[in-house]
């Protein structure tokens, strides 16, 4: 796969830029990109492996894109960092969940993966005119192998071999903190952005 225009990648990286901006305001914590924007064109055996090692535990809320634009976004995050910002959002509502598995700390990580989410496709919307709604968060917590292949699946049942993947790691510069942004663009959607940009 060709890699992005110098205009497409430039507003990708606006575009998650604003992810990290919402990350950062929705757990008052610094944050910045550590790894560049990645387009790359995968399998759908591949898919597992996007994240680091398939056995790594990890929460993933999913958002399909609906509207002008289709596909997934998924905010992967490793187990512990889960934790830590479920704890804290739970913290700053003043409710508790210490075990930090139960609604109440669902709830918090899919309004989390909401917000991200929802910052990286306005973004885009405003970019390209165009009307672009996430679905309500799911949340699921296993292994990211496991994770990643439900959304093979899913993708498996549309009739598609291959796709373009949109990858970013998020990082705190100031505490332990990472999350994995991936978007995967509905059938055409790359071709058309890159068309518009």
């Amino acid at each position: 796969m060709a890699p992005p225009s110098a205009d497409m990648e430039a507003i990708l990286r606006r575009a998650l830029d604003h992810s990290a901006e919402a990350l950062s305001g929705f757990l008052g914590t610094k944050l910045a990109r550590a790894a560049d924007v990645q387009l790359s064109r995968h399998r759908l055996a591949d898919l597992p492996v996007l994240c680091g090692p398939e056995e790594t535990p990890v929460a993933g809320v999913f958002l399909e894109v609906q509207g002008d634009l289709h596909g997934y976004l998924l905010l992967v995050i490793p187990a512990e960092e889960a934790r830590d910002m479920e704890s804290k959002l739970l913290a700053v509502a003043g409710t508790e969940d210490p075990e930090g598995t139960g609604e109440l700390a669902d709830s918090a990580l899919g309004e989390l993966g909401n917000v991200v989410g929802s910052a990286f496709l306005n973004e885009l919307a405003d970019r390209f005119h165009l009307s672009v709604t996430p679905s309500p968060p799911q949340v699921a917590r296993d292994m990211v192998g496991a994770l990643l292949s439900t959304l093979a699946g899913a993708l498996a049942v549309e009739e598609r071999t291959e796709l373009p993947v949109v990858r970013t790691e998020l990082v705190s510069d100031v505490s332990r903190l990472a999350a994995y942004l991936l978007w995967i663009p509905g059938g055409t959607d790359w071709n058309r952005l890159e068309a518009m940009a």
